[in-house]
C-alpha cells in the first residue's frame, strides 16, 4: 500500500522536492532517494552534550558556529542534490557564509562533521558519509559510539580509534577544544 504524500522509490527527487516536505528536516537526500535520519535516546543525549561544551568554547573564543542536526550540507560533487545533516557540525567564523541568514542547505562542507551512532544506522552508511565528509574537504570527522565508548576520529592524514579513557581534540580546525570522553559519554545524572 503506498502513501499518496511519500515519493515511490522509482522517483527522483531533488532539494526543491525535500524543501517540500513539512517534515523535510528528518530526511537526507542521498541519489534522489529520502534516507531518514533517526537517532535514539542514547545517541541524543550525547550529540546534546557534545554541542553544549563545543558550542560554549565556540562562543567563548569566537571561533564559528555550531550546527545541530536540522543542518542540511549540500556540497557533494558530483551529486550536488546530496543533502547531509550530521548529528553536529562546526563552521569556522571566517568560513560563515555572509548570505547564511538566507540559506536552506550550506553550499560548502563544514569544517567538522560528527556522527553519534544510534542504533539505527548501519556500518556501511557511516563508512559512505565519512566518505563523502573526507571527499567535500571536511577537515575533521568525529564518528561517536555511545554504547561501546569508542570515538572514530578521521583528518585528512588518516583515521584513529580513542577510548573512553583518551581525550577528544579539535586540533586545529577547533583550536584548544578538549573533551575527556568519559566526561562526554557519562551517563545522564551522574
Amino acid at each position: 500500500m503506498s502513501n499518496d504524500s511519500t515519493p515511490s522509490a522509482a522517483t527522483k527527487l531533488t532539494t526543491a522536492d525535500l524543501m517540500t516536505m513539512p517534515d523535510e528536516k528528518n530526511y537526507e537526500l542521498v541519489d534522489g532517494q529520502l534516507k531518514a535520519k533517526d537517532s535514539d535516546f542514547l545517541s541524543s543525549v550525547t550529540a546534546a552534550r557534545l554541542g553544549m561544551f563545543l558550542g560554549s568554547h565556540a562562543a567563548n573564543q569566537k571561533l564559528g558556529c555550531v550546527l545541530g542536526a536540522n543542518a542540511g550540507y549540500q556540497c557533494f560533487a558530483p551529486d550536488l542534490e546530496r543533502v547531509r545533516r550530521p548529528d553536529l557540525s562546526f563552521i569556522a567564523l571566517e568560513r560563515i557564509p555572509p548570505n547564511h541568514s538566507d540559506l536552506i542547505f550550506i553550499p560548502m562542507p563544514p569544517d567538522l562533521a560528527v556522527e553519534v551512532i544510534s542504533r539505527h544506522d548501519l556500518a556501511l552508511e557511516i563508512d559512505e558519509r565519512v566518505r563523502e565528509y573526507l571527499a567535500a574537504d571536511v577537515r575533521l570527522v568525529w564518528v561517536i559510539y555511545p554504547k561501546t565508548g569508542q570515538v572514530l576520529v578521521y583528518n585528512s592524514t588518516g583515521g584513529k580509534i580513542l577510548s573512553s579513557a583518551d581525550e577528544l581534540s579539535g586540533e586545529d580546525v577547533i583550536p584548544e577544544f578538549r573533551l575527556k570522553i568519559s566526561e562526554l559519554l557519562r551517563k545522564p545524572g551522574e
